[in-house]
């Protein structure tokens, strides 16, 4: 069973592998600027050709070039969301156990060692017995190589003497 902070932590990497994957794949797909003097000048002329549609050859080329589409944003954001939500929930149940008196913990801890005792006791319970059954199969087992070496030598006799 996992603890708490444990599903947290999974949870925040999980978190930050969805937003490193988004921001990669942003990052992969976006329009590239020339890294020069002029990356202002061209950055507003690329805005503005793309809010007007002035020029739909540039245009045509950055849909052509863009292969990050509208609905992938909206995956990405709706997975960043929903596991940003189960950070919170799992929060709130550690929060709920701070909030308890330091009593009602030390309860919590003697009920989960008395269950963790009972399960050990079962769980060597069941080992002994696998190991009682394991016993008898080999016991079996050795019995049925034996009486198979004795049925084979038998027929060899029995050939022999024919």
């Amino acid at each position: 069973m996992v603890d708490d902070l444990t599903k947290i932590q999974d949870t925040v990497d999980e978190l930050v592998e969805k937003m490193y994957t988004a921001i990669g794949v942003i990052q992969r797909d976006a329009i590239h600027l020339k890294t020069n003097n002029s990356n202002e000048k061209e950055l507003n002329n690329s805005i503005q050709i793309e809010n007007n549609n002035n020029n739909s050859n540039l245009q045509t080329q950055l849909e052509e070039e863009q292969v990050f589409t509208k609905e992938d944003i909206k995956e990405h954001a709706i997975g960043i969301v929903k596991t940003s939500k189960k950070i919170d929930k799992l929060l709130d149940r550690i929060s709920d156990l701070t909030t308890i008196g330091e009593e009602e913990q030390l309860k919590k801890l003697e009920e989960l060692e008395k269950q963790n005792e009972l399960v050990t006791k079962q769980l060597k319970e069941k080992a002994q017995t696998a190991e009682f059954w394991l016993k008898r199969i080999k016991v079996a087992l050795n019995e049925v190589v034996t009486e198979t070496h004795q049925v084979k030598e038998l027929e060899q006799k029995l050939r022999s003497n024919h």
